[in-house]
């Protein structure tokens, strides 16, 4: 057992990798031309960041903070703290957006108060026509805080590399029928609707989650150094494979991600790579939040100013990926700073105020 560093870079980096997809993926649209087709496997970035929150999630719970009084209490507190001050801080600058910067125009944009209370609330993932109605990356914040009700009863039961391989195993078993069982019995009328949260629900994203928590059972006894180049080789052939494919033997194509990228995982925990893990890709994952929550409100700016419609596909996309990731990451450096490290700081005050408020034994039941 090792000792537990709270940050790994090779985490943040990839945190980095998966938001410049992202991203990339979201400008595409505008861009137009065959860029959306050519990088529609962006959005599996989003697979990555779940695998990192479980990977992350499990490794601090063991090595640092599991072993608290009311631990339970102090993980949703963490949570809450680190998840809902930048998303708070979101919701009105998008209807600020979504309504032309005229907040009485919202209802006729078909914005309502349940909708908003919804979000706030991060229950928004349980309602189909709410799950991505506002912010357009809403959906994947409620499936994460969906996880982390889990998390305390996942932790307290996976013990072991065979517990948590069983549990990814069947996360995508589960996942899979669970998914093609209401997709074909919908509870809503239109089809859409339904399709998109079909995709978006937690059953579709659970396989990410779980083989998060495998890798992490896999970490604990690090990989020899001179298996990790073969295996990151390994994964990117295998990432190179599945770009742009379809699914195999019925397990959904973005499911299949999550072996490729457990894969470049284990390789990264054992020995740093630098085309991956650098200053940039560090940096910009440790902002990758605000630019998730952020991005979607920046780029259609630098289109409406910049961009002329009537452009080729390439020189619009040559303009809005470069364009948005530096004004996002510029804006998310200053709302990372600002916003997401004093929420940090706020809930680990609490934390230990709460803490010096009880006595111990009045959180051994949790």
């Amino acid at each position: 057992m090792y000792e537990l560093k709270v940050r790994l870079d090779y985490l943040d980096a990839l945190r980095g990798w998966a938001i410049l997809i992202v991203i990339a993926f979201h400008v595409s649209f505008p861009a137009g031309g065959n860029f959306p087709h050519l990088l529609e496997d962006g959005a599996r970035g989003v697979e990555l960041f779940y695998m990192l929150s479980a990977f992350t999630l499990f490794r601090t719970m063991t090595y640092k903070h599991g072993a608290e009084e009311c631990w339970i209490r102090n993980f949703f507190i963490r949570r809450i703290f680190r998840i809902a001050p930048m998303f708070y801080l979101s919701i009105p600058i998008y209807l600020c957006l979504y309504s032309n910067w005229n907040l009485k125009e919202l209802y006729s944009h078909g914005v309502d108060l349940k909708q908003i209370i919804s979000l706030v609330l991060f229950i928004n993932g349980f309602f189909p026509q709410y799950i991505n109605s506002l912010m357009h990356v809403e959906w994947s914040v409620a499936i994460e805080m969906m996880f982390y009700a889990l998390v305390p009863f996942l932790f307290a039961r996976i013990k072991s590399t065979e517990a948590a391989l069983y549990l990814a195993l069947g996360g995508l078993a589960v996942g899979f029928q669970l998914t093609n069982y209401f997709s074909q019995h919908p509870l809503v009328h239109d089809p859409k609707v339904w399709s998109d949260f079909m995709y978006m629900w937690l059953p579709n994203h659970f396989g990410a989650f779980s083989f998060g928590v495998l890798a992490h059972f896999l970490c604990v006894k690090q990989l020899d150094r001179k298996f990790s180049t073969p295996l990151f080789l390994a994964s990117i052939f295998f990432i190179f494979s599945l770009w742009k494919g379809g699914d195999i033997y019925g397990v959904q194509h973005h499911t299949l991600y999550v072996f490729p990228l457990l894969l470049m995982l284990i390789s990264l925990n054992a020995k740093s790579n630098p085309f991956v893990v650098n200053r940039f890709t560090i940096f910009l994952g440790k902002i990758s939040f605000s630019c998730y929550l952020l991005h979607s409100a920046v780029w259609p700016i630098i289109y409406n100013f910049i961009i002329d419609p009537q452009w080729p596909a390439a020189v619009k996309f040559s303009i809005l990926f470069p364009g948005t990731l530096a004004a996002t990451m510029i804006i998310s450096t200053l709302t990372y700073r600002i916003v997401e490290l004093r929420g940090v700081d706020f809930g680990n005050r609490l934390i230990r105020r709460l803490n010096s408020n009880r006595p111990p034994a009045s959180c051994q039941s949790s």
